[in-house]
């Protein structure tokens, strides 16, 4: 069988835990890695799906599935980073530190504008850094 073009996914096998080989397939899609299980590889003449009805499956699959795309607005990110940070054992006194900077600056410039529509110079555009950068 010929090699798949570069961007359509590809199979692969593991073993489980009693031995059978199992195909499973993974592509991307809107740019994050998908996984999915097609099912027991045939041994012989018994059940299970041979390569070719693997790569059919995984094609099947490429159509159908799709990641879901994220739209996460710079409060969510903020509210996501904060909550890493309270678990990593920052102290009170900087969390609430950066909880300020964030609510006060950051979410009133910003607005909900998603955060793959923020870029670098978004915030020198609007004078936010002008003080503290030299922008």
């Amino acid at each position: 069988m010929s090699k798949r073009p570069y961007g359509t996914g590809s199979l692969f096998i593991r073993t489980d835990v009693h031995g059978r080989e199992i195909f499973y397939a993974q592509w991307r899609s809107n740019g994050r890695l998908v996984k999915r299980r097609l099912g027991f590889k045939r041994v012989g003449s018994g059940p299970g799906m041979t390569k070719g009805e693997a790569e059919k499956a995984l094609r099947g699959m490429i159509d159908t599935v799709r990641a879901p795309v994220e739209t996460m607005t710079l409060a969510d990110a903020a509210r996501r980073w904060l909550d890493h940070l309270e678990a990593r054992g920052r102290r009170r006194s900087t969390l609430m530190d950066y909880e300020s900077a964030v609510r006060v600056h950051l979410v009133p410039f910003f607005g909900e504008r998603p955060m793959d529509r923020i870029t670098a110079d978004d915030p020198r555009q609007g004078g936010l850094l002008r003080n503290h950068v030299g922008g």
